[in-house]
């Protein structure tokens, strides 16, 4: 149940925030609609991965924890970057703006679980 609760509020959060940027950024506008399915589709996948990945991670939760986050920026920017961003550049500060708000708001959903 926790992870379900976790992974809609990641789709939501980053669907709605991959919305905005998309709309605001001159180079997404024309694939905003696609900018957003591929960042649903994309963290139903790393967020699944991420959720049962991290419990396996050696390090200390306080440092895996943005460890983890930073590789997933990484690897969901590489896909923004070859797909829907323009310019490319773009792909990867889209991502960490995407998935750096959906860890601080994500931090306040889980003080109410």
């Amino acid at each position: 149940m926790l992870q379900l609760i976790a992974l809609v509020t990641t789709l939501a959060i980053e669907g709605c925030g991959m919305a905005v940027l998309a709309w605001l950024l001159p180079g997404w506008r024309g694939q905003w609609l696609r900018a957003v399915l591929l960042a649903l589709g994309l963290n139903l996948v790393s967020h699944t991965i991420f959720w049962y990945t991290l419990p396996h991670v050696t390090l200390p939760y306080a440092v895996a924890v943005p460890v983890a986050e930073l590789v997933v920026a990484l690897g969901e920017g590489a896909v923004y970057a070859t797909t829907v961003a323009r310019p490319r550049w773009t792909g990867w500060l889209v991502s960490l703006a995407l998935n750096w708000a959906s860890w601080v708001l994500g931090s306040y959903v889980w003080r109410l679980v």
